[in-house]
């Protein structure tokens, strides 16, 4: 049964009619030993993103690191997949352009020095950022460019 899974639909299971199923399950065609809590492609590139405790790019195809900044432990992709917003050890928000990974802006708000960015997170549009510091408050930012 190891190579298989047992595909469950839970909506019929709520009706009392479920219906399981075992299917082939396929070999995965990569493996990346990265740990973490989050994972991402970034836009038209085949890099994967993950946040293990740090921030980490990986090519998609070959499994190898992509060079990035090390100080980050958040991050969020906009919806266009276009940028992606980090947050960092030393409290800082960075936008990175994804096609070149080049600093786009960086912003961090008075009274965070001492502070880290736990989560952040960016609004449909993309100009909209929030993030969660390691003090508990929620830092919104309108308009960011």
């Amino acid at each position: 049964m190891s190579r298989y899974r047992v595909a469950c639909i839970a909506i019929l299971a709520c009706l009392g009619t479920a219906t399981c199923v075992a299917e082939p399950f396929p070999r995965p065609t990569l493996l990346l030993p990265v740990g973490g809590d989050k994972v991402a492609f970034l836009g038209d590139v085949p890099w994967l993103i993950v946040s293990s405790p740090g921030v980490s790019i990986w090519d998609a195809n070959t499994g190898e690191s992509v060079p990035f900044a090390t100080h980050e432990t958040a991050f969020a992709v906009t919806a266009d997949g276009q940028t992606v917003v980090t947050g960092s050890f030393d409290g800082f928000i960075r936008r990175w352009r994804v096609s070149d990974l080049s600093l786009i802006q960086e912003v961090r708000p008075g009274n965070t020095r001492n502070l880290r960015v736990t989560k952040v997170d960016v609004g449909a549009d993309g100009t909209v950022v929030a993030a969660l510091y390691s003090d508990d408050i929620v830092r919104i930012w309108d308009e960011v460019a």
